[in-house]
């Protein structure tokens, strides 16, 4: 589990990071790959990227965060930015959603969604910083309600065992060397 909260954390730390260089595709489209990669880890066998998707932002990002959308809002505006870096999804051009646009550093949600009500079409307003603490809120609630149940953490470390780790050069040398002595002649 190590690895599943190390890959976390840095995931977290990169989303800062982007939004203070003010590189904010990047930033939400790594925001959204985490959302993504947190409800897959019980999506189960049967369950698809959209519903685990909404299932996770509903029980860990949505309660007591400032944002006003629903999560089915966060899976189209998750669609948009990460297939065409726009606001537009199925479930938009189907009517089932509104946009989400987005305000960060100094403005103002009210302002911006002031200006989307004269276009007099379905869109809401969200704070990137408020998308930011809601996530971040979201990840330690889900680990700490994790390892408060060992059985669910088991399960969830099983599943993650193909997740990528960091293997410095040295180690790696050190795993084929090791393997060579092992395996020789």
């Amino acid at each position: 589990m190590d690895t599943i909260i190390q890959n976390i954390e840095t995931l977290v730390k990169s989303i800062h990071c982007s939004l203070k260089n003010r590189w904010l595709l990047p930033c939400l489209s790594l925001l959204y790959t985490g959302i993504d990669v947190l409800g897959s880890l019980e999506r189960g066998k049967s369950g698809g990227v959209r519903d685990s998707f909404v299932r996770w932002s509903s029980t860990y990002m949505l309660p007591g965060s400032d944002l006003n959308c629903t999560a089915l809002e966060l899976y189209g505006a998750r669609c948009g930015i990460l297939h065409t870096f726009t606001a537009d999804s199925d479930l938009h051009a189907q009517g089932s959603i509104r946009k989400l646009f987005y305000a960060w550093g100094s403005a103002n949600t009210e302002a911006l969604q002031k200006s989307i009500d004269t276009l007099e079409k379905p869109a809401g307003a969200v704070h990137i910083t408020d998308l930011i603490n809601a996530f971040s809120h979201g990840v330690d609630t889900y680990f700490e309600e994790l390892k408060g149940n060992p059985s669910r953490w088991n399960n969830i470390a099983t599943g993650a065992g193909l997740w990528f780790v960091n293997m410095t050069p040295d180690q790696i040398d050190n795993y084929n060397a090791q393997w060579d002595e092992n395996n020789a002649g």
